[in-house]
């Protein structure tokens, strides 16, 4: 008999929060003035404006628009790190079908209250390359500003940025870093803040959606607190504590689903491309029936109100 489905991958995150103060005002891109149903709408989402050319907001609200739904719009398929929201921008050329030197998109958004002189301050930026880009590059990061502005030059400077170059269009990256402020800071700008000559450009595919590096960016975080606006107080990881257990490995027809807590949750499986194939609630013990589903690559993703657990598998 033919197996359908062998588990490949375990992804952690089982953690019980306590929430540190964000500074950045709708740091998720989850709160919007009106839902997105047009490109360039940065200003759309609460907190948020442009600051150069054209910056997207892509939301679940706009979910039956070709052009910023979530998860599928117009430069592909993502979900969001966390939440309903995330940005998008160009931090390398243009969607043109050739180069454009010093390109640059920037969203600037609000800070919650102003950076303290001399204060250390932690930044976290997720970031993740559109699947269609055709370059990928270092720089992505963040500027702080006195003033909001819909001009903003290339600077050349930025307070964090990523010094290696994002080339995953699946796995949200984690650009982190701390500085200690020098003025009092009210907002901050998301791009790529350093000209061509001053980045690193790797070409990773053809050129189908222009000649462009382009990122996603979700779930910005400004802090003092060293550990990030949320703080780890609970389990770490499923895998080493055996919370959970899926099994048969492979499995044909059944796959059978035992968890060691007692919340209600949901499953949800994935195909390659992003569809949802199967949506059920779950209970600690359970038998999901996955017969109907043609074979290639799934994941698989359970949700529970503290944690949330990715398995990747093949049918």
């Amino acid at each position: 008999m033919k197996f359908k489905l062998i588990l490949l991958l375990l992804i952690i995150s089982c953690c019980t929060h306590s929430k540190s103060q964000n500074l950045v005002s709708n740091g998720g891109f989850e709160s919007f003035t009106i839902c997105p149903f047009s490109l360039g709408a940065i200003n759309q989402a609460s907190g948020w404006v442009v600051s150069l050319a054209t910056p997207d907001f892509y939301h679940t609200c706009a979910v039956t628009s070709p052009l910023t739904g979530i998860p599928q719009n117009i430069c592909g398929y993502q979900q969001p790190f966390g939440g309903d929201g995330y940005a998008g921008m160009l931090c390398y050329s243009s969607f043109a079908s050739g180069y454009n030197p010093d390109q640059r998109e920037y969203a600037t958004g609000t800070l919650t209250q102003p950076l303290t002189i001399g204060t250390k301050y932690f930044v976290y930026i997720r970031a993740v390359r559109m699947n269609a880009s055709s370059h990928a590059v270092n720089n992505v990061g963040a500027k702080f500003l006195t003033s909001s502005t819909t001009n903003l030059p290339i600077s050349n400077s930025a307070h964090v940025f990523s010094s290696t170059v994002i080339i995953d269009t699946l796995n949200w990256t984690t650009i982190q870093g701390s500085f200690v402020a020098d003025s009092n800071y009210t907002h901050i700008s998301i791009g790529n803040h350093f000209n061509d000559s001053l980045t690193t450009v790797i070409s990773v595919a053809p050129v189908t959606f222009g000649f462009n590096a382009y990122y996603f960016i979700d779930e910005i975080c400004v802090t003092t607190d060293s550990l990030g606006c949320f703080e780890q107080t609970g389990i770490n990881d499923f895998t080493t504590n055996n919370l959970v257990t899926i099994n048969p490995n492979p499995v044909v027809d059944f796959l059978y689903l035992e968890t060691k807590w007692n919340l209600d949750a949901e499953i949800i499986i994935y195909n390659a491309i992003g569809n949802v194939c199967l949506k059920q609630k779950t209970v600690n013990s359970m038998v999901l029936d996955v017969r109907f589903m043609s074979g290639g690559m799934y994941f698989m993703k359970l949700e529970i109100q503290v944690a949330e657990v990715l398995k990747k598998a093949n049918y």
